[in-house]
Order: C-alpha cells, then structure tokens, then sequence
C-alpha cells in the first residue's frame, strides 16, 4: 500500500501518492463487488451516524497518535525508532498542506481496502496481519531487528484496534481516526526535521 520507488534523492509528493489511493479504493469496490457480503458503499453506510463516527474517530485518532509521539520523542530506548522516522521523513514531501493529503489518502484509501473489504473476507487477524506486511517498505522489514519488531507490534496493533472500530462504529470511523493518526504523525515529523535541521546549521556555523 505504498507508492512505488521513485527517483533517488527526489521525494514522494501527492502525485505519487493519489495513483495509489485512487487503485486502493478502486480495489476495495472490485473485491466488495465480487467477494464480499455487502458492497463497499453499504459497508460505509453502516454503523453509527456519520457525525458519532467522525467524533469518535478523531477522538481515538487523537488517542493513539498524541501519547505515541510523546513517548517517541522522550523516551531514550526509541531513540532508534525515532532516527528511522526521520530517516523515512527524507522520502516524503513535507511542505505545505501535503500531510493532510497523505493522512486523508493513507485513512481512507488503507481503510477502504483493509476494513471494508478485506476484514469481513478474512477476519480481523488476518487482515491486520496483512496490513502490517503492507508496511514493509517503511518499516524497511528486509532485515528485522529489536526496533523493526517493535515497529511491526505497533502497526499490527493499531490495525486491531481500527478493526475493532469497524465493528463497535462503523467504517467513517476507521478511516477519520487512521488518517488523524497518519496526519498528526506527518506533521510532528515535519517539525522533528526541521529541529534537527536547525540544529545542524547553528553546529555548522560555530
């Protein structure tokens, strides 16, 4: 569920990122179509009202995304964790209103596929056990080590968790607080490396 590579040193913007949202929806419809108990859009209609959805969703997003970061950028043994995500940071187009972008296509387009039309296929443990593999590229599983498991636990988990949303809420409610999480993330990374940044051209210039 990730772009593919584009040309080294030239960051990911919304143009590559929205060819994916678009197949990932597009995909969901298809397998919702063929396979699935209910169409995607029936899927969507489903659960609460959409206005308890939203709420709820941007409360759990809040909940989950706010005490994470916290704990990224003052514990000392993320340290490790924290380096990979700047690291990553490199990849993506930070600038402007482009992490609202990528959090609404990840929310949406993530849930759409996975929750909608994949979780009432294959369960919820299957499902968030797909999910984590999507995310292979970023947490760069190629080789696994103490923070990359960690990285995985945590995807694994906060797929559960939407899962769990899906069924007490509704779909709305996955997606809103996925792409709250996704946004909030962005964002508190864009800050992160324009800290380091700032820090690296004081240290040069004494």
């Amino acid at each position: 569920m990730e772009p593919a590579a584009t040309t080294p040193g030239r960051p990911l913007g919304l143009r590559a990122i929205l060819p994916m949202f678009i197949a990932m929806v597009a995909l969901a419809f298809l397998l919702t179509y063929l396979f699935g108990p209910k169409p995607l859009l029936a899927v969507v209609a489903g659960g609460a009202s959409a206005k308890r959805q939203v709420g709820w969703g941007i409360v759990i997003g809040l909940a989950v995304a706010v005490p994470a970061w916290a704990a990224i950028r003052n514990i000392t043994a993320l340290a490790g964790f924290r380096d990979q995500m700047l690291t990553l940071a490199h990849r993506i187009d930070l600038r402007g209103f482009n992490p609202l972008w990528f959090g609404l296509c990840a929310g949406v387009g993530e849930e759409a596929l996975c929750r909608g039309a994949l979780q009432p296929l294959l369960g919820i443990w299957w499902t968030s056990l797909l999910f984590t593999l999507a995310h292979y590229r970023t947490g760069i599983f190629r080789s696994m080590n103490l923070r990359k498991w960690g990285y995985a636990a945590f995807v694994f988990l906060s797929s559960m968790l939407m899962g769990y949303v899906l069924i007490e809420l509704g779909l709305i409610a996955a997606a809103v607080a996925h792409a709250v999480v996704d946004v909030i993330g962005i964002v508190l990374l864009r800050g992160e490396v324009h800290r380091n940044q700032v820090s690296l051209a004081r240290t040069t210039a004494k």
